[in-house]
């Protein structure tokens, strides 16, 4: 099918317990750093896994949380956390204090408050913090060079502070976008000419795009589209996409198969990386 690349979920380990959000089948809600998730499978398991995709000339790339570590909770705010639980991070020291994440626009808010404040509790992580620095750059050099990685997706990369990503990509080695939901274009391109990450899913056009797929207009995309070329420094880097595993499926909106294959052979024909959703991966050709 001409895929050159595949991005798995997060693999280290996760909280155990049911939530009120149900159980953690997706990797993102991260316990210990320094164990794989068994849930989906041994370590032998993860080494085959990278052994086939490269010997069919594909590149593995890992998604990472770096804005915080989980633990289930009962809504009772503040989350009263057992810090010890967490590997590395294993003292309260390494947080920010309970706030949670009201102004989206305000980067002293959302970069120092925790997100998603319902059945479990994301701890953030205070990413301006030397010693969480280094922890990192420590961890991310180990994990990459352990198990052959070829690059990297920054979960919720917008929430940390902007100094530790650039230190955190330098420290991979590896090719590394982060995730900043925005469809606001200096929010979004000042990721890369401030030299924050190499490159980001393209959420400038993905909400236009998704409109003009259902009774919206095509102006509107190439009115994002150039602003994307003009406010950015490479779009060639940046994920061109549909759907994801943050948003619904395109289905949602509309169940017409030729309008959903029209708005894919977009993501195809952009200028960026073409990023297809599989239940358990994403895709990169």
């Amino acid at each position: 099918m001409g895929f050159t690349a595949i991005q798995i979920s997060p693999i280290v380990k996760n909280i155990d317990e049911h939530t009120a959000v149900g159980d953690a089948y997706h990797g993102y809600w991260s316990l210990d750093n320094y164990a794989l998730n068994p849930k989906f499978g041994t370590e032998k398991d993860f080494r085959d896994l990278v052994d086939e995709v490269h010997k069919r000339g594909m590149l593995l790339m890992v998604d990472v949380v770096v804005n915080n570590m989980a633990q289930a909770f009962d809504n009772k705010v503040p989350p009263k956390i057992d810090y010890s639980k967490f590997n590395p991070f294993n003292d309260q020291k390494y947080f920010h204090d309970y706030c949670n994440v009201t102004r989206w626009e305000d980067p002293e808010n959302y970069q120092n408050c925790w997100l998603y404040p319902y059945g479990v509790a994301l701890a953030d992580l205070k990413t301006e913090s030397d010693e969480v620095v280094k922890e990192f750059q420590n961890w991310i050099k180990q994990l990459v060079a352990n198990y052959s990685i070829d690059g990297l997706r920054i979960d919720a990369a917008k929430h940390v502070n902007d100094e530790f990503l650039p230190q955190f990509v330098e420290a991979s080695g590896v090719f590394a976008w982060g995730e900043v939901l925005t469809g606001v274009t200096n929010d979004l391109c000042r990721y890369q000419t401030k030299g924050l990450l190499p490159g980001m899913p393209n959420y400038l056009e993905y909400y236009p795009l998704l409109q003009a797929f259902n009774g919206g207009s095509m102006e509107e995309v190439a009115k994002y589209r150039n602003e994307a070329a003009s406010g950015c420094n490479d779009t060639s880097v940046l994920g061109s996409f549909i759907e994801n595993h943050d948003m619904p499926r395109f289905a949602m909106y509309n169940e017409d198969m030729a309008i959903a294959k029209n708005a894919m052979t977009y993501t195809f024909l952009n200028d960026g990386i073409p990023t297809g959703r599989c239940p358990a991966s994403d895709i990169k050709i």
